[in-house]
Formats: C-alpha cells, structure tokens, sequence
C-alpha cells in the first residue's frame, strides 16, 4: 500500500464519523487525535505515535491502538506487531455493534494483514535483547524547560543591565542635584538585578545540565528496522 494511501487509511480510521460515533470523544482524546492525524500526515511519526498513545490513555478506543500500529510500522518498529495484535484483541472483546468498533471495522482485515507480514520477519527482531542507554539532555523536557529557563533569565538580566547603563547615561544629563541622584540609583537597581539575573540563569541552566548528568534517565534500546524482505536489528541509534 502506498504511503499516501496509507495516510488516507489512518486519517479516515482515526477521524472516525460523526454519524458513526454513538457520542462525541473527550475533548483531551479528540485534542491528541487530531494533533497525532496530522503528525502522521506530515510524516512525523515518532511525534504522533506520542500523541495518540496519550489519546488512548485517556480514552483506550481501539482507533487509537491502530494509529500506534500503522505509525510505528512507518518508520520500521517492529512493536507495531504488538500493536496490531492489541488492537486485534480489544476488537473481539467489543460487540459488532459497538460504535467504537464500528469506526475501525474497516481497518480489522489491514491490520490481519500487516501481522501475517510482519509477524515472521519480527520473531527474532522482538526476541533481541536490549542495553539501556542514558536519554540525551535533549530527550528529557525536564532538563530542556529549565534550561530554557535559566536562559530567559540571563536574558531578563542583560536586559536590565541595559536599563541601567541607560539610567547612568540619564544621571550625567542631569540638571539638577536631586535628578542625578534618582539616576544613579536607578543605575545602580537595575545593574545590581540584572548582574543578580543573569548569574541566576546560567546557575539555573548549568545546574540543570549537570542534574542530568549526575543522575542520568535510562531507557532500554534497540533498534528494529522491518520491510518488504524481513527485519534486521542493531541496538543503539534511534529510540
């Protein structure tokens, strides 16, 4: 199947209809179901596999378990068999006539189809064992959010040292005695603040980056790479 058609696949099963669906989703579940429809249509699979994982948890349809699939069999993850053989199985345990089975119906006999593929190549793929690796600085929002952090500040610092260079350049035009000195301490506010600031950020920020290599977040990796002719493996790369 091509991979526009694929698109047109996951986007019609993950959509749904509203004349199908027996009641609107939770707007959090249909917020991460639109967001991950259009991540997988932009070919940003990792991204939308994230989001339609946290649509499941917050509404566990099968719909989602089939995006999880198709999109992790987009980029050669060899779990996308678990996922089509999860989705499979909340399937049966639904009536025919449930609404949540009815708007992935047609996507029952594809997802049979892609385990009959997958399946023999992904046996010994699946069964590799895998090595933990700690998680780049990039990998954990944690460490980003306050690295940013500590930069926002060092910026609002250089910012006000720049109020008070100002400030001082106003206290030499003064005219009178009494407007000099209002200056100056003005100058001499904004220069202890932002002096102050900008050694926050960066301990803020450096702090950040040695917490993370000082207490390091493992995940346990392997790199599965499936198509056509079988699955190959190698552990490191891609997470």
């Amino acid at each position: 199947m091509s991979l526009s058609r694929i698109s047109i696949v996951i986007a019609t099963l993950a959509a749904g209809s509203p004349a199908v669906l027996a009641e609107p989703a939770p707007a959090a579940a249909e917020a991460h179901r639109q967001r991950g429809i259009a991540l997988y249509q932009t070919q940003r699979y990792e991204e939308a596999i994230a989001e339609f994982t946290a649509g499941y948890e917050v509404e566990p349809r099968p719909v989602f378990l089939f995006n999880i699939a198709q999109a992790r069999k987009q980029v050669g993850d060899c779990r996308a068999v678990q996922a089509f053989r999860r989705f499979l199985a909340a399937v049966e345990l639904l009536p025919v006539d449930a609404p949540a089975r009815r708007e992935v119906e047609d996507g029952i006999p594809f997802a049979r189809a892609n385990l009959e593929r997958l399946a023999a190549g992904c046996a010994t793929a699946m069964s590799l064992p895998t090595r933990s690796r700690a998680r780049r600085w990039t990998e954990r929002p944690a460490v980003i959010a306050t690295i940013a952090g500590g930069a926002l500040v060092a910026g609002a610092g250089a910012g006000m040292l720049a109020l008070g260079d100002r400030a001082a350049r106003a206290a030499h035009a003064a005219t009178t005695l009494a407007d000099a000195d209002a200056e100056l301490a003005d100058a001499r506010a904004w220069r202890i603040g932002g002096g102050a600031a900008i050694g926050a950020g960066v301990v803020l920020a450096a702090g950040a980056y040695w917490l993370h290599r000082r207490y390091p977040s493992f995940v346990d990796e392997v790199t599965v790479e499936v198509d056509d002719a079988g699955a190959t493996a190698r552990v490191g790369g891609r997470f």
